[in-house]
């Protein structure tokens, strides 16, 4: 009897952590800041287009993510927040660092926050993150 239990009390908490997911959570605007030819962050721009954040929820979606920090030689070429909603939870925050690799036209991604991950950017998702982030 016990066995049963227990295996019920597993799929139930297996169900319940399927249903909710990040894609749950709405990706509702992006905050960033670029890094300047002097190597200081620039002033803050702000991402509400409907247009634009979806682009940019899809290339994050598209990513593999690994569950490890990464250490940089240097600072992030862009530093962005992503401000996710949800009607019965606070707003979550993810601040990320991308760095792009001009030799390849390929990048990293990665949190600069409490959360330890990253991912590489092929070609693709790195164009798209760079006429996001960095059209003047």
């Amino acid at each position: 009897m016990k066995r049963i239990i227990t295996i019920i009390f597993l799929f139930a908490t297996m169900f319940l952590v399927a249903c909710y997911s990040e894609d749950e959570r709405e990706l509702t605007r992006v905050d960033f800041q670029k890094l300047s030819k002097e190597r200081n962050y620039e002033e803050v721009l702000m991402i509400t287009d409907n247009e634009t954040v979806d682009l940019l929820k899809k290339t994050i979606e598209n990513i593999k993510w690994e569950d490890t920090g990464v250490n940089m030689a240097r600072n992030p070429d862009v530093k962005a927040t992503f401000f996710y909603t949800d009607d019965k939870k606070p707003e979550r925050l993810r601040e990320l660092g991308v760095w792009f690799n001009e030799n390849t036209g390929t990048g990293t991604i990665a949190s600069i926050d409490k959360y330890k991950s990253h991912g590489e950017l092929n070609n693709d998702n790195a164009n798209t993150l760079k006429n996001i982030f960095l059209v003047e």
